[in-house]
Parts: C-alpha cells; sequence; structure tokens
C-alpha cells in the first residue's frame, strides 16, 4: 500500500530501496509486484515470470548443485547434461 501510494516514481522507488533493508525478498518482490500493477504512471512495465525471480523454488536442490559443482571443474572435452 506504502509502494502503491507513493505520488511519484521516484518516490516509490526510494521507498523500494528502503523497503528491501527490512524485508525478506519474497515479501519485498511481491510488494514491489503488487504495486508495479497497481500504479497506473507503472503501466506498460512488463514483470518477470516468478520461475525466473525465484528459479530455486522451481529446481530441486540436488539439480542445482549438480550444475554448481559442474561448473566449478575444469572444461573437459564433452558436454555435461543435466536432466531437469
Amino acid at each position: 500500500e506504502v509502494l502503491s501510494n507513493a505520488e511519484t516514481v521516484e518516490e516509490c522507488l526510494d521507498l523500494c530501496h528502503h523497503c528491501s533493508d527490512y524485508v525478506n525478498e519474497g515479501l519485498f518482490a511481491y510488494a514491489v509486484s503488487v504495486a508495479i500493477l497497481l500504479r497506473k504512471d507503472c503501466r506498460g512495465v512488463n514483470l518477470h515470470p516468478v520461475q525466473e525471480i525465484f528459479h530455486d523454488k522451481f529446481v530441486p536442490v540436488e539439480t542445482l548443485f549438480k550444475a554448481y559443482t559442474e561448473v566449478q571443474l575444469p572444461p573437459e572435452d564433452e558436454d555435461f547434461v543435466i536432466n531437469i
């Protein structure tokens, strides 16, 4: 409500910056998304899908761990495939 009722976009961005220090990332992403959708001066702003913002919530931890360890290894001649 605070973000969507800010008078200008600049004021909203300033409030977003301050809010990010006090709330968790899930609540922050939700609040900013709702504010962007409700504000008339933010019409036409495209939001990323939730799967892109919180990709770790949609991909199993084991798969992320395999991908991370594979990136840390020195390159080889063949590609490593990770099935999701």
